[in-house]
């Protein structure tokens, strides 16, 4: 399970178009990562592959704000875009 010290994202804040890595601990098994609107809504999903220790997440499609990302439902970490 990975937990909130091992789940970071920067920059943060990003530059609206840009994109952001989120870094962990090389997983063990297929995970699902969820980025959510302040409200709680889902934006957007991606899989993340057994033994990977980033994903690029882009803000292409993103207004500026507060989002939320959460490794398959766990502990969310927040990041804005500008």
């Amino acid at each position: 399970e990975i937990t909130a010290q091992q789940f970071q994202i920067f920059p943060n804040p990003v530059d609206a178009g840009s994109s952001l890595t989120m870094s962990f601990s090389a997983t063990q098994k297929d995970r699902l990562l969820q980025i959510f609107n302040i409200q709680g809504q889902l934006i957007s999903q991606q899989e993340v592959s057994a033994g990977s220790t980033f994903s690029l997440i882009s803000t292409e499609n993103l207004a500026p704000g507060c989002y939320y990302a959460s490794m398959d439902g766990g502990l969310p970490t927040k990041f804005i875009v500008q």
